[in-house]
């Protein structure tokens, strides 16, 4: 292959073949077409992640002007000024801030392909970004509502205002920004410097190796060394402390600690999935360091493209690899796999590879998750019914955004710093105020109330749960207890406020009617059910159990 077969398209040799290279190139721009309906589609009617109800939380958590981590939230600015006044519960939010993860993957899509564009020409770019877009994992992610499409856009911005400009004044800063913008999203920015450091050697040698490019290039580094500053105090200038968030040297010294280890991700084994379900930009992606040797290019343009190449390694060193991951990673890496795809289309037609990506998005998009969307509306619905104002409550991952969450999101990873710390935060969060309603929406709680063994939690957390909440309706839990008939019992209450009584009890000496409430203060108290039935307290003013029945498996998965 020769560099001017990577670089540029051969013009066609006939008035017929040209008529080919223009209808190759209309099925082109219709597979262009028919992914985005896909991805509009699964952005509405695809289930709810719970890792998207995190980041719905923090939205939540700053729009009511909560302590937060400065680092890693940027995005939410976007969002929380004004997406939780929208009408619906979280879920209606989280679909309409999924559109704007669609407009963040359309700007990744044209920035990949105007990248692509300077290396395999016009046909190569536009099936490299189809071949990206239907991806399995990148399909079924694109427009779920995280910090990677929108990284991802930004990151691919600066690569494509890098590979378009000599990095004059006006360009050099706005990459600069985009890059310290893309670190205030994640500090997993970093895992693209392999496709910056090829972009760079790309221009470079087409600057004649002046070492004034150079400095233009440390001139954006110190933009975006700037910029990120700039951002940060903007970002963090109304955040109180507190002791409940942790400072943000000690937040990325244990992200970072955490990121990197050979072989370590428990993702890891999704990668077969990743290339089953990816199998034309797999496909490329394997082929392309052969074709980019094998190519004309000078040897400095054939390392930069290899550079693009690189991240695709990053599953088997960067721990949190999972499935929404490639949407984040794979713009450069689609970029080295135009080559492979400019090479095909040359060979093969544009058409043929077009049908070939169209054939393996339509199987991800007819084999995705079974659809749990309304589950998961009856069960936020039922908490809504549950309680009418906002309270504290426990869960896994912020499901209800709207209510202050008051424990950290229970991933493998939160759960593991959560047991290392040897901290009992949920007694903790108990004592500092009332928290009414414990959600166990990821089945993580449950055993506390079985009697199953059970070391997920620190002793004192598990007493203080066990003891202070009784399952309600489903998976929801309410601040109470119940009384076997005739049953007395002295009950440390964790949880003060109203309590409704179901059957007539004595209460630290005093009778109480059925259906009575009564203030309950924190502390030691004993009770005793005068009822020949089982008899229970349940926190609030007459509680009542929602209509609805209760509702299982709700969550999708990858």
């Amino acid at each position: 292959m020769t560099a001017a077969a990577i670089e540029q398209p051969e013009a066609p040799r006939s008035p017929f073949d040209g008529l080919l290279s223009k209808t190759s190139t209309l099925w082109v721009y219709a597979l262009l077409v028919f992914l985005a309906a896909l991805h509009l589609h699964l952005a509405l009617t695809r289930s709810i992640n719970w890792d998207e109800f995190w980041h719905y939380g923090l939205v939540e958590t700053i729009a009511r002007g909560d302590s937060f981590q400065p680092l890693q939230t940027l995005f939410v600015r976007l969002f929380s000024w004004w997406l939780p006044q929208t009408p619906g519960n979280e879920i209606d939010h989280i679909i309409t801030a999924r559109l704007f993860m669609l407009g963040f993957t359309g700007i990744a899509a044209f920035a990949t392909y105007k990248v692509a564009r300077r290396i395999t020409g016009h046909t190569g770019a536009c099936l490299a970004v189809a071949a990206y877009l239907g991806g399995g994992f990148v399909l079924n992610h694109a427009t779920s509502f995280r910090i990677d499409p929108m990284v991802a856009a930004s990151l691919s911005s600066a690569l494509a205002i890098a590979m378009h400009s000599r990095l004059r004044a006006g360009s050099l800063v706005a990459m600069g920004m985009l890059i310290a913008l893309s670190a205030m999203f994640t500090i997993k920015f970093v895992l693209w410097l392999p496709a910056f450091a090829g972009v760079a050697l790309w221009r470079w040698e087409e600057e004649g190796f002046e070492w004034t490019y150079v400095l233009r290039w440390v001139g954006a580094g110190l933009v975006a060394l700037a910029g990120f500053a700039i951002l940060f105090a903007l970002h963090s200038w109304p955040l109180e402390s507190s002791a409940s968030v942790a400072s943000p040297t000690s937040y990325a010294g244990g992200s970072a600690a955490k990121m990197f280890g050979i072989l370590h991700s428990p993702y890891l084994p999704m990668t077969k999935e990743a290339v089953l379900f990816a199998l034309p930009l797999a496909a490329a992606v394997i082929a392309a360091p052969f074709l980019i040797a094998k190519s004309d290019l000078p040897l400095a343009k054939r390392t930069a493209v290899f550079a693009l190449w690189l991240p695709v390694l990053t599953p088997l060193f960067y721990h949190n690899s999972a499935p929404y991951f490639y949407v984040f990673i794979l713009p450069p890496v689609a970029v080295a796999a135009s080559v492979s795809l400019a090479f095909a289309a040359k060979r093969y037609g544009a058409g043929p590879i077009s049908g070939i990506i169209a054939l393996f998005s339509l199987v991800v998009w007819f084999g995705g998750e079974a659809p749990v969307k309304e589950k998961q509306h009856t069960l936020l619905n039922a908490v809504h019914a549950t309680f009418e104002e906002p309270v504290a409550y426990f869960d896994c991952c912020a499901m209800v955004g709207s209510f202050r969450q008051m424990n950290g999101f229970l991933t493998p990873w939160g759960l593991e710093g959560y047991r290392n710390s040897g901290v009992p935060r949920f007694k903790q969060a108990m004592e500092q105020g009332p928290v009414p309603l414990l959600l166990d929406n990821e089945q993580m709680f449950a055993p506390l109330f079985s009697g199953a063994a059970n070391d997920a939690f620190h002793p004192k957390d598990a007493q203080a749960l066990r003891s202070n909440y009784r399952r309600f309706w489903g998976d929801i839990f309410i601040a109470g207890r119940n009384l076997a008939p005739g049953e007395t019992i002295a009950w440390n209450v964790l949880v003060p406020g109203t309590y409704t009584v179901s059957d007539a009890m004595v209460i630290d000496g005093r009778q109480v009617a059925a259906g009575a409430q009564v203030e309950l203060s924190r502390g030691l108290i004993e009770i005793r059910n005068l009822s020949s039935e089982q008899a229970n307290l349940t926190w609030g003013r007459d509680t009542r159990v929602p209509d609805a029945p209760p509702v299982q498996d709700y969550w999708g998965g990858f």
